[in-house]
């Protein structure tokens, strides 16, 4: 189910091409509108994240069991 969601958004990619890859949720392949980490270190947006988990202990990119399901949100930083 988590998996069909997150490549139903991947598909209605809106166009971040230009965004650093930094900046892009790895599911969703967009700017996230929440950023949170989680506990493999790779910043997603929250929505997206959090429905990967309903059905995963697991990194959605390493797919490796993740040492917990906390989100710590990520605030951005201004130069």
């Amino acid at each position: 189910q988590a998996r069909a969601f997150c490549n139903a958004v991947a598909l209605g990619w809106s166009g971040t091409a230009d965004a650093p890859a930094g900046d892009i949720c790895p599911i969703t392949q967009e700017v996230p509108k929440e950023p949170v980490a989680a506990a493999d270190g790779q910043i997603y947006d929250r929505v997206a994240i959090e429905m990967w988990l309903l059905d995963h202990d697991t990194s959605p990119i390493h797919h490796v069991p993740l040492a917990h399901k906390r989100l710590v949100p990520v605030r951005a930083v201004s130069s």
